[in-house]
C-alpha cells in the first residue's frame, strides 16, 4: 500500500487513468487472469491486487474485477483438486501443504467449510483446493467461497480506489482502516484456530491433535 500510495503521488491518477483507457478492453482482462492464477498458483499473492483494482479502475468496477477472478480462481482449483487429487495439491500448495490434513479435518460438511474459510479468509488458494478433495457439492462451496470473501475485498478495494479519489483527506486514514480491519480479523481466526487445536490436544500426555473425520 505504501508502494502504491508513492506510485499514485509520483505518476498521477489521470495518467493511471489514460494508461486504463489505453488498454481497453485488456486491461480488465488482465487484472482478472492475475488474479485468478494467485489462487491457482499458490505461491503467488495476490493481496496487492484489491487496491491496485480500486486505484484503476475505481471502486465499483474493481471490485467487481477483483471478484470475478477470485470465483475463476477458485473455481479452476476446485476442479484440478476433485479431478486429480491430493498428490497434484500438494504439488501446488507448496508450503501451504503443511496446513492440508488440518483444514480437511475442518471442512467435511457445508458448515464446516464457512468455519474454516472465515478462519483462512486469505488463505483462498488452501480452501479451493482442500475443497476439491472433499465431498462438498460446488454450489455450496462456490457461493461460500465468493461470499466470504467480499467484506475484505470491499474495504481493500475500496482503499486503494481512495488514492485516485477526491476524498484526498481520507486516504491515509481510510488505508490503514481498511487493512487494520482484514488485520484484525485474520488474527482473530489464527488465535481461534490455535486455540482449536490446543483444545483437541490431551494436557500431559504429549498427544498431537486428534484427526476428526470430517475430511
Amino acid at each position: 500500500m505504501g508502494l502504491l500510495f508513492f506510485a499514485v503521488r509520483t505518476i498521477g491518477p489521470e495518467t493511471m487513468r489514460e494508461w486504463v483507457v489505453k488498454a481497453g478492453v485488456w486491461a480488465p482482462v488482465v487484472l482478472v487472469m492475475v488474479k485468478a492464477s494467485t489462487i491457482v498458483f499458490a505461491p503467488l499473492s495476490g493481496g496487492f491486487l484489491y487496491p491496485l483494482a480500486g486505484t484503476l479502475f475505481g471502486f465499483g468496477k474493481g471490485f467487481g474485477l477483483v471478484v470475478l477472478g477470485d470465483a475463476i480462481g477458485g473455481a479452476i482449483s476446485f476442479w484440478i483438486s476433485r479431478t486429480f487429487g491430493r498428490a497434484a495439491v500438494e504439488r501446488l500448495l507448496g508450503k501451504e501443504t503443511r496446513k492440508l490434513a488440518r483444514v480437511l479435518d475442518l471442512i467435511g460438511t457445508v458448515r464446516g467449510f464457512f468455519v474454516a474459510r472465515v478462519i483462512f479468509i486469505m488463505s483462498q488458494d488452501l480452501m479451493s483446493y482442500a475443497a476439491g478433495l472433499t465431498r462438498l457439492p460446488v454450489i455450496p462451496f462456490f457461493v461460500i467461497h465468493v461470499g466470504v470473501g467480499l467484506a475484505p475485498n470491499a474495504l481493500l478495494t475500496w482503499s486503494g480506489s481512495l488514492l485516485t479519489g477526491h476524498e484526498s483527506d481520507m486516504t491515509l486514514p481510510g488505508i490503514i482502516t481498511g487493512i487494520g480491519l482484514v488485520s484484525g480479523l485474520s488474527a482473530l481466526g489464527f488465535l481461534w484456530y490455535t486455540g482449536k487445536l490446543l483444545l483437541e490436544t490431551k494436557p500431559g500426555d504429549g498427544s498431537t491433535p486428534r484427526a476428526g473425520a470430517g475430511g
